[in-house]
């Protein structure tokens, strides 16, 4: 990526919203991807970082940065989360009503004094403004109406967007409101897009990628052609439990037959992984490599022309299909209208993992396919595309 200077009177406060602060591989990579494209840069000279858990977003994302104030704040989770309401839109307009008069009993316990000198406003990419955390959308409604109360610029960027419910007639019109807030509101899939178009015809919608494109993919990984033979490995909890015992058994015989050196795990989630990997190592009886977040971040995984993968996550998924890694993804015990939604959103970029339910054992993992997918063919024109975007907001 070329980089830029500006001068002092020139970078910006920069506001980003997000998901991440779990931490959770996805939506870290993400965040990871905006700061280094901010500081890079030279872009801003002060980042407002309100994600979920502050302590956890700071420990993962903090740095020295000398000419940048980096600041994390968990005031949005705490507002949202202690909101009665589990109907998603509902919360959006909890948001979007948070600085009016008949809400200051409430706003007056937070100091969001920074805004009133604020330039963007960036809700950054994730999958989470769904029905299942209903609570979060409250930070859709907050972005706008902090944008409209200040004059601020406001963006979504990457937005994996729903399942969500129908918008309801009565309120439609305000919540028309705070899409249009938005220069644009950038989607990562066709059906986010095509559900919130159909609904606020007047907002600008941008049917676009995931953010993690933001970051090149000679950075996510060390590539490793003639070293050791991998399986790797990504499940959910429901994943595993969902996989019929035969084809743990023939996976095991799998690895033993077919020369593999190594079976890894990606842990996407800390919290959870643990017992995923209690579960997929008591299935296999083989020893497991956790490759934790914490490394994932860092790029410090090595990913080979002979590994394979066999991926149940999302962002597991858009990584082995960008480094052209032969296996195969599932929606195996996962909700639907989500995780279909996001796998399919890298089936349509050209990803080169086949789908697998893995009711029984895909004996096409022992083929040694050198295709080059799709995806890798149109690595550097995704980069550009999300760069370009990253340009027309801060530039």
């Amino acid at each position: 990526m070329a980089k830029m200077r500006f001068s002092a009177r020139n970078r910006k406060r920069v506001m980003l919203i997000g998901g991440a602060g779990w931490p959770n591989y996805g939506d870290e990579l993400i965040l990871d991807a905006w700061k280094r494209y901010l500081l890079d840069n030279d872009i801003a000279s002060h980042v407002y970082f309100f994600e979920g858990m502050a302590s956890i977003a700071r420990e993962l994302h903090n740095e020295n940065a000398p000419k940048t104030k980096l600041y994390f704040n968990g005031d949005l989770e705490k507002i949202s989360a202690s909101n009665d309401s589990d109907d998603f839109w509902e919360n959006v307009l909890l948001g979007y009503r948070f600085f009016s008069d008949d809400n200051k009993a409430q706003s007056k316990n937070y100091n969001f004094s920074f805004l009133k000198k604020c330039d963007v406003i960036h809700l950054h990419g994730g999958g989470y403004l769904t029905r299942f955390w209903p609570r979060k959308a409250f930070v859709l409604g907050f972005a706008a109406a902090a944008s409209k109360k200040y004059g601020i610029k406001l963006v979504a960027t990457g937005i994996g967007f729903g399942p969500a419910p129908d918008v309801p007639d009565d309120i439609s019109d305000t919540l028309s409101e705070v899409f249009e807030q938005f220069e644009f509101f950038e989607l990562r899939d066709k059906d986010g897009f095509a559900f919130l178009k159909h609904y606020f015809e007047k907002a600008n919608f941008i049917k676009g990628i995931d953010d993690s494109f933001l970051r090149p993919i000679e950075t996510m990984y060390i590539s490793d052609n003639g070293g050791s033979k991998r399986l790797y490995l990504s499940f959910l909890k429901n994943s595993v439990r969902q996989v019929p015992d035969h084809v743990w058994r023939q996976l095991k015989q799998y690895v033993e037959e077919d020369g593999i050196d190594e079976v890894c795990l990606l842990e996407s989630s800390p919290e959870q992984d643990v017992r995923v990997l209690e579960l997929i190592e008591d299935r296999l009886k083989l020893p497991i490599k956790m490759i934790s977040v914490y490394s994932l971040l860092k790029g410090d995984v090595t990913i080979s022309n002979d590994d394979k993968v066999i991926c149940c996550r999302y962002h597991a998924h858009l990584l082995f299909a960008r480094a052209n890694c032969a296996g195969f993804y599932s929606t195996i015990g996962q909700n639907p209208g989500y995780y279909d939604v996001k796998h399919n959103s890298v089936v349509d970029m050209g990803s080169g993992l086949s789908l697998s339910e893995l009711k029984s054992f895909p004996n096409e993992i022992k083929e040694n396919s050198k295709t080059i997918s799709q995806i890798v063919r149109k690595e550097s024109v995704n980069h550009e595309f999300k760069v370009g975007l990253a340009n027309k907001i801060y530039l």
